[in-house]
């Protein structure tokens, strides 16, 4: 990231506010901790590379509301009240959310990131257009698309366009069971052109006139897709999968 501009816009984002605690993936050589520093009480930057590592604790060893922490972000627990805030490295975006909403014994307040733009408007989608991302994400949070950013933004220049996306959590997830509802909906997503019948059939390894019997039930058509599905129906899905499992 070589514009500023943008670094900026990402703080205007978040909102942060002087008793917020920040954990920031991937600070790189350190444009975007350089402002968050300046805003937050605490920011708690992980960075995996050795080399990168090390020339942050020298760019930063006078800030004392900077934590550098050497660790894959992967395997990184948060603290118990936090903003997640990052120019992420775009090859691992869906891991970090899966383990930032997933994975993690405590749950970001918000999330602001810096995507690319296909990535970011996968997550953004509605019904019809529904994809394993999305469901993830709008289970836990509203996503939106804040602001375009232009590849002349970065050297070297990537071939796709970012954006600055936005998740504003909810209050509690929509379903009462994360983990089992990503389970089920990875599951059908696997093949994601069939029919709902014929997906939730091999996952519950039930036969199909059960399975259709069992999605008239719950008033869902077997012979809708995975991605014309809205959360709500989703929703009921796992309910009655939940109970199924509870019957047998």
């Amino acid at each position: 990231m070589i514009d500023q501009n943008i670094v900026l816009k990402i703080i205007e984002t978040a909102d942060i506010q002087p008793d917020d605690t920040v954990v920031e993936i991937g600070p790189g050589l350190g444009a975007l901790t350089a402002e968050l520093i300046k805003k937050a009480k605490q920011v708690l930057a992980i960075e995996l590379d050795q080399q990168l590592y090390q020339k942050l604790l020298d760019v930063f060893a006078d800030q004392k509301n900077l934590e550098l922490i050497h660790l894959d972000a992967l395997q990184y627990q948060p603290p118990e009240s936090y903003q997640l805030i990052a120019n992420i490295p775009y090859y691992i975006t869906g891991k970090i959310l899966r383990h930032f909403l997933l994975e993690v014994r405590n749950l970001p307040e918000q999330i602001v990131l810096l995507v690319q733009k296909e990535v970011a408007q996968r997550i953004c989608a509605g019904p019809g257009e529904y994809s394993l991302p999305a469901l993830l994400v709008q289970i836990f949070g509203q996503p939106q698309i804040i602001h375009r950013v232009s590849p002349h933004c970065f050297r070297p220049e990537p071939k796709v366009e970012s954006v600055i996306l936005q998740i504003i959590m909810h209050k509690q997830p929509l379903v009462s069971d994360p983990k089992t509802f990503f389970k089920l909906v990875a599951a059908c997503f696997q093949q994601k052109r069939k029919k709902i019948h014929n997906t939730l059939s091999n996952y519950l390894n039930l036969d199909r006139q059960t399975t259709d019997d069992l999605l008239k039930e719950i008033e869902i058509d077997p012979n809708l897709r995975p991605q014309d599905l809205g959360i709500e129906q989703w929703k009921k899905i796992l309910k009655r999968v939940i109970r199924s499992r509870k019957e047998n």
